[in-house]
C-alpha cells in the first residue's frame, strides 16, 4: 500500500517544484529580455535624449535588461524610470502596476 502512494506523492512534489521554480523565474524586479549589451545605446546617449525631452539626469545605471534611471523633470519632479537600452523609451517592469 505504502509503494501505491509513493507514485502520485512523488510525482505531485514534482509538479509542485516546477511549477515554483517558473514563477521564481518570474520575478517582478526584472524587465524584459533584452538585446546583447554590445547593441545598448551608449549612456550618454541616453542621457542626451532624455536632456532634449527637457529632464536634468542625475544617474543612469545599466541594468541586467535595460538602464535605470533617476532624473528631474523641467517643473522639478523626481522621477525614476527604466529604459529600453536599445531606444531608449521607458519599459514596464513587472509588478510595477501595483
Amino acid at each position: 500500500m505504502i509503494r501505491k502512494m509513493l507514485l502520485p506523492v512523488a510525482l505531485a512534489a514534482a509538479t509542485g517544484l516546477a511549477a515554483a521554480s517558473a514563477q521564481a523565474s518570474d520575478d517582478g524586479d526584472e524587465m524584459a529580455a533584452s538585446a546583447p549589451r554590445a547593441e545598448w545605446m551608449s549612456v550618454d546617449a541616453i542621457a542626451a535624449k532624455l536632456k532634449d525631452k527637457g529632464y536634468t539626469v542625475r544617474e543612469i545605471e545599466a541594468e541586467r535588461n535595460g538602464y535605470e534611471v533617476e532624473m528631474t523633470s523641467a517643473d522639478g519632479m523626481r522621477v525614476k524610470a527604466y529604459l529600453d537600452p536599445m531606444t531608449g523609451e521607458p519599459m514596464e517592469r513587472r509588478g510595477d502596476l501595483d
